[in-house]
């Protein structure tokens, strides 16, 4: 009798799961889409901080961020958003449809320490910059005009190495100052090779990082590209109600090689100068000001209309159109 009881137990329990198993809702299944960075950044936390907390899952996707391994981004369509230089997607067709930072994020670093550095101390020097038509030169170019120094003139600025060699040069002897972002100007002060001076914020607000895709993804996936700024927006939301020490340690997995007190001291230095944009919308002012500057650079020979070079209803359909749950 008492078998016969067990089996009658077992047999409903396994009809009230293979019903549960039929009748319950099931998880949608979450879309899968390729990210591709420049470089890992400490302008790129918001994108981090997203998959950290898990908002790319809340909006139903399933997202893979890749490298490149040379820092630049040869062919957009290997990848369905990119995170780049705003340069780089300048006369192509890919659109920029998220905004990352407010202004451009490299750090000016010296040879020697100097609490008192003002800009005319760089006069008759030579720094180690990027290429000449990339955000960072133009904005150190900006700097050094509001501090009536000429480029070329009283500056020498090196445009023509290459990402991975400049601080191989820089410390094998050449320059008395590099470009640089964190983290890798924060490596460069821990390591005592460098000491950091100054930031290119000074040139003003520019959508100098931004998240960007082809027409031809943003067309056929608009939900998605929804998603991804609705995504963005509630880590640039929890980004601006948390500190430096609680970033670092829910980032901190995608900064192997940094120690939690330097990744710290990085984080409150973007947040002191307000690295990251409160929302994804590319500000049309801030676009504005970043034509200006390129033209006036010389890297412009005319400026590009907003509308040829972002996307923004994107990201202000994350913003109007769906509320968001408190972080």
């Amino acid at each position: 009798m008492r078998k016969i009881l067990i089996i009658t137990v077992l047999l409903l329990l396994g009809a009230v799961a293979v019903w549960l198993f039929l009748n319950l809702p099931k998880p949608a299944p979450k879309e899968q889409i390729t990210v591709r960075e420049t470089q890992r950044l400490i302008a790129h936390i918001p994108h981090y901080a997203a998959a950290a907390l898990g908002y790319f899952h809340d909006q139903g996707l399933d997202v893979t961020l890749t490298t490149s391994a040379t820092g630049y981004i040869e062919d957009p369509g290997q990848a369905d958003i990119i995170i780049t230089q705003v340069e780089r997607i300048f006369g192509t067709q890919v659109k920029a449809f998220v905004a990352l930072t407010r202004h451009e994020p490299c750090l000016l670093l010296a040879r020697e320490k100097n609490k008192d550095f003002q800009w005319d101390q760089v006069k008759n020097k030579t720094i180690i910059a990027g290429p000449p038509d990339s955000t960072a030169q133009v904005a150190l170019e900006e700097i050094l005009k509001k501090n009536h120094l000429i480029p070329q003139m009283h500056v020498i600025i090196v445009q023509n190495l290459p990402l991975h060699l400049r601080r191989g040069a820089f410390l094998s002897g050449s320059g008395s100052f590099i470009i640089l972002p964190d983290p890798a100007a924060a490596r460069m002060e821990n390591n005592g090779q460098g000491w950091i001076m100054a930031s290119l914020a000074e040139a003003g607000e520019i959508p100098a990082r931004v998240c960007a895709a082809t027409p031809a993804f943003l067309s056929e996936h608009p939900d998605t590209a929804v998603a991804y700024a609705r995504a963005i927006y509630q880590a640039q939301r929890w980004l601006k109600k948390h500190e430096a020490g609680e970033i670092a340690a829910l980032v901190g997995p995608f900064f192997p090689d940094m120690g939690v007190k330097s990744l710290t001291r990085a984080i409150q230095r973007a947040k002191d100068t307000g690295l990251w944009t409160d929302t994804p919308v590319i500000e049309p002012a801030q676009y504005e000001r970043l034509q200006q500057i390129f033209v006036a650079a010389g890297e412009l020979p005319q400026k590009i209309p907003y509308e040829k070079f972002a996307a923004a209803q994107y990201a202000q359909d994350a913003l109007n159109n769906i509320p968001l749950p408190t972080p």
